[in-house]
């Protein structure tokens, strides 16, 4: 594959201007060259872009599409419910991956065993895309369920996630199931958040991801946590409502049927840890 041009914008406008079905986007580069689509003439990188901030305000936390996951596991700011982020980014494969791979890349390509994905669907984050010289705001759930050049076509780009001050002091835990710790291709991930008000769960949401195609939310246990009393065995509760309405278990990396029985322990292990 030949490349003809290759880019370097100090902004994010200036890389948005850039964007077309010819374009492909670099930012950590751990994947681009594997998937790279055929016709691709023009490189465009974010290194310059200022797009690797991680920062909180009144309007909730703030992650740039170009920060890095070993970045994240390190700022205090990633301590948002119970730390999930920082636990989601500190077990992304190697510290080589970690010092290169992005927020914005995991997200844009939602593979099966991505981190990001089912946490910024249970933490309800958003996703702030450029498309056609716009700016919106999508739920990550959205994103999440499927890639973006499938959603918003070819000609999109992310720019920030931002997670609503009400996470701040959720509680919430990652849980992830694979043959070793550093396994990008793993059985399950399952991400968990609630809160606690009066010695009873509220705003319950799992996320669970890897054993499925795309993100899921488990409906079922989520109904069955929500008012429960807040402690331990309430947690069996959820386990036991975990795989109502789960469907497409994928038989790659362990079998639909061993990923039934592991499901139910992974919620079981995620909500006790959060609580």
């Amino acid at each position: 594959m030949m490349f003809s041009q290759y880019h370097l914008p100090e902004s994010e406008k200036a890389a948005a201007a850039l964007l077309s079905r010819s374009t492909a986007i670099l930012a950590g580069g751990t994947m681009p060259f594997k998937t790279m689509p055929p016709g691709t003439e023009r490189l465009v990188s974010l290194r310059l872009a200022g797009l690797d901030y991680i920062r909180a305000d009144k309007a909730g936390l703030h992650i740039g599409a170009a920060a890095v996951f070993s970045d994240i596991a390190k700022s205090k700011a990633a301590a948002w419910a119970g730390g999930i982020m920082a636990r989601a980014s500190d077990e992304v494969s190697s510290q080589l991956i970690r010092n290169m791979a992005t927020a914005g890349g995991n997200m844009a390509r939602p593979l099966p065993w991505n981190h990001l994905p089912p946490v910024f669907a249970a933490l309800e984050a958003k996703a702030r895309v450029i498309c056609k010289g716009k700016a919106a705001w999508h739920p990550a759930q959205s994103l999440a369920e499927r890639p973006l050049a499938q959603s918003l076509g070819s000609g999109a780009l992310i720019t920030e996630f931002l997670i609503p001050p009400a996470a701040k002091n959720m509680r919430g835990a990652f849980v992830k199931f694979g043959k070793t710790a550093s396994s990008w291709e793993c059985y399950a991930l399952l991400a968990a958040v609630f809160s606690v008000k009066g010695g009873k769960f509220r705003a319950v949401r799992l996320a669970l991801g890897g054993a499925t195609a795309r993100v899921v939310r488990l409906r079922g246990a989520e109904r069955a946590l929500e008012g429960a009393p807040a402690r331990e065995a309430s947690a069996g509760l959820a386990a036991a409502a975990s795989l109502e309405g789960v469907e497409g278990l994928t038989p790659s990396h362990g079998s639909p049927e061993y990923k039934r029985e592991i499901i139910p322990e992974l919620v079981r292990r995620a909500v006790t840890e959060a609580l």
